[in-house]
Parts: structure tokens; C-alpha cells; sequence
């Protein structure tokens, strides 16, 4: 008995030494030295640098652009109301129906004792076409109720409102553009407000565009493109630049290692910035695999495909 015991003994402890010295090979080859880790971002021998596409930072003459909607209306426009209380006794010229200015539109019978305001007519203020109609015949109407719209479509405006430091640099050398499903027509500035609005503090101008083929209508909603301070500047898109809670910055590339730059930007359009603060023109701004970069990590610049 005890002869098996010490037998099995060895055996326990023979196993013990072998898992200690297994696991103890296991440690020191996780731990290694510390020193001999990649430091500051760099990549490993094997891993390599990493691939980066950049894009040359330039000067160009960009103007800014700026979008705003707003509806169409005809250059003349007009509604037209009751010159009585009464009922229409009559209406005229269909809608889509042109017609001269002086033409009767509608007659309003008031048939009150000691009045005689019986079939008042009623005429159009204006050259256009019959828009729309508000009412019917037989319908009681009052001097404050629009009867019917007429409309001189052949040029459509616009009456656009501007932020102050926009209304400041405008000027009708501006270039103006006016988008209506997809279909874009060049505007001409008519007019530019000189005073400010009282209640928004902001100004306006009014531009047109023709319209001879009447394609589109008065209240239709306009997409409005302005150009305007057209100078100098560095324009990047928006996939250049990283903003943190330390500010804004770009990746820059300083003998094969990232650099990280510290920026100033405007947002300028919908997918892209301008840089004001200092960048030299000809500068490579690493614009796609910047997410994987730390400051002195090795980079290798790949070719952007066509």
C-alpha cells in the first residue's frame, strides 16, 4: 500500500512540474519585452506602412454657393376681388384662357332696395392668363374675398432672402440659377433690396427667368443657386479632415510618416471645406485611410484609380 502511494505520488508531482514549466514558457513568450513593441503609431516589419490615397492641396477661384427655395411668381400677377357684397351672377373666361387687360371677368348681382348695383361687372387689372377660380356662380362673395387669379407667366420671379453677411456681398454681377424639377434656367437679377427685412433683420433681391414656353407655372417651389465672392481658396472635401473634441485636423505626409495638422475650416457646399488657416498649396492631404493613422505612422501613397 504505501509502495502504490509513493508510486502515485511521483506521478502528481512529475505532472505538476511538466504544466508549470509549459505555462511559464507560455508567460514569457505573451510578455516579451516591452521595448520591442511598435511605438507611436508605427507598424510592425510585417505589417508594412499603411496604404493612404491623398489629394493636393491648391489654390483655385471658387465662389461660394449658396441654396435657398423659393416660390415662382408671375412677373404681373394679380387677384382679383368684388368691388360689392353680392352673389356671382356670372363668370367668364375658362382658367388657361389668355385674356387683355379691361376684359370683364365676372358680374356680382346686389339686389338690396334702393340699391342699383344689379350685375356689377368686374374687370381684369392686368394682361395674363386666367389661373384659377376661387368660386362658382351663385356663391355669395365679399370685398375681402379673392374671385380669381390672373397670371403673365411668360417671365416667372423669384423674391429671395439673404442673411445679412450674404446680403452684404451680393451684387447683380452674382451668378443666379433657378432649378424646377431637375430643370435648370439661368436668372437675371431684377432688383436688390436697400433696406433690411423689420422682422428677420435679413434683405432680398428679386430675380426672373423666362418662361415663354410656359412649362412652368406661377407657385411652383424654385431651388435658387447663387454664386457669390468668387476668390482664391483651398477647397478639400470633407473625407480630409478629422474633428475631435481637440479641434480639427488633417494628416499630412512628412518623409514616408503621418503628420498631423491642426486646421480652421468653413464648411463650404455640402461636401466639402475650406481651409483658413495656414496650408501651403501643393501640400499631399491624406484623404482616405486616415482613420487608421497615429501621429509617425509609416504611410505608403497608393494611385488613385481612374
Amino acid at each position: 500500500m504505501n509502495c502504490f502511494l509513493s508510486k502515485h505520488s511521483i506521478i502528481v508531482k512529475i505532472s505538476m512540474l511538466s504544466f508549470l514549466s509549459i505555462f511559464a514558457s507560455c508567460t514569457k513568450n505573451h510578455s516579451g519585452d516591452k521595448d520591442n513593441r511598435p511605438k507611436n503609431g508605427e507598424r510592425s516589419a510585417r505589417g508594412g506602412p499603411i496604404a493612404v490615397k491623398v489629394i493636393q492641396a491648391k489654390k483655385e477661384t471658387r465662389a461660394r454657393k449658396i441654396e435657398i427655395l423659393a416660390p415662382l411668381l408671375g412677373r404681373s400677377q394679380a387677384d382679383v376681388y368684388s368691388k360689392v357684397v353680392g352673389r356671382i351672377a356670372e363668370i367668364g373666361p375658362k382658367e388657361g384662357t389668355f385674356v387683355k387687360s379691361g376684359t370683364v371677368l365676372f358680374r356680382v348681382d346686389r339686389n338690396d332696395p334702393g340699391e342699383t348695383f344689379l350685375s356689377m361687372p368686374v374687370q381684369s387689372p392686368i394682361s395674363g392668363w386666367i389661373s384659377h377660380w376661387n368660386t362658382n356662380v351663385g356663391s355669395q362673395v365679399g370685398l375681402q374675398d379673392s374671385v380669381v387669379s390672373v397670371v403673365d407667366d411668360q417671365y416667372l420671379r423669384a423674391t429671395v432672402p439673404l442673411l445679412t453677411k450674404d446680403w452684404a456681398l451680393f451684387s447683380n454681377k452674382a451668378d443666379v440659377e433657378f432649378i424646377v424639377s431637375d430643370k435648370s434656367r439661368a436668372a437675371k437679377i431684377v432688383t436688390i433690396s436697400r433696406s433690411a427685412d423689420s422682422n428677420s433683420g435679413r434683405g432680398s433681391f428679386i430675380a426672373e427667368i423666362s418662361n415663354t414656353d410656359h412649362k412652368l407655372k406661377s407657385g411652383m417651389l424654385a431651388k435658387i443657386l447663387i454664386q457669390i465672392e468668387p476668390k482664391e481658396r483651398i477647397i478639400l472635401p470633407n473625407n480630409s479632415f478629422t474633428l475631435t473634441d481637440q479641434g480639427s485636423f488633417v494628416w499630412t505626409i512628412i518623409e514616408g510618416k503621418a503628420k498631423r495638422v491642426p486646421i480652421k475650416f468653413n464648411l463650404f457646399g455640402t461636401n466639402e471645406i475650406e481651409i483658413l488657416s495656414e496650408l501651403a498649396p501643393g501640400t499631399n492631404v491624406i484623404n482616405v485611410g486616415a482613420q487608421s493613422l497615429t501621429e509617425g505612422a509609416e504611410v505608403k501613397i497608393i494611385e488613385n484609380k481612374p
